[in-house]
């Protein structure tokens, strides 16, 4: 992904990037609702680390990003909430990491098998880069979702509770 947007990086994306971070409050605002529309702040802070690498973002217009993206983790959750009766066909389940990961892979493989223009071999690959990191963090979870349902594992936590250097170590 970072590649792909090296490489499809122009002057009008970064100026328009800057444009919008450099202002710390509108970067806040933007982690905030990317976070909330994708649904994860993992996500959207790999993508604004991936724009650091490319070169498209300094790392101070990255913070406002980075802190919008840890509230809207938050407000993702209140979305949530608040769409309890939200049926299975919801429209909104297209932005679920489970969903984004095939189809953002299935793009990036179209755009670059069958697709030949002056972009899409560009555009193709930050698409799969996308699919790669729903994917990852969807295999994350699932490696670490047993540890949940341990009572071990909670136990170790509880134990840690005083002893506040052995329990970040």
């Amino acid at each position: 992904m970072g590649d792909g947007l090296k490489q499809g990086s122009s002057a009008a994306l970064k100026k328009a990037m800057e444009k919008v971070t450099n202002n710390p409050i509108i970067g806040f605002l933007l982690g905030l609702l990317v976070t909330a529309v994708i649904q994860s702040s993992t996500a959207t802070i790999v993508l604004t680390s991936g724009l650091v690498g490319a070169g498209i973002l300094t790392l101070h217009q990255s913070l406002g990003i980075v802190l919008g993206a840890n509230v809207g983790t938050i407000t993702g959750q209140i979305i949530r909430l608040l769409d309890v009766n939200a049926d299975s066909a919801s429209w909104m389940n297209i932005f679920k990491p489970s969903t984004l990961a095939p189809v953002a892979s299935i793009i990036g493989i179209l755009l670059i098998m069958a697709v030949h223009t002056r972009n899409s071999k560009t555009v193709g690959n930050i698409a799969i880069g996308f699919g790669i990191l729903f994917t990852g963090l969807l295999n994350m979870t699932a490696s670490v979702s047993p540890l949940s349902e341990s009572e071990s594992f909670a136990s170790m936590f509880v134990s840690l509770a005083d002893k506040p250097i052995l329990g970040f170590l």
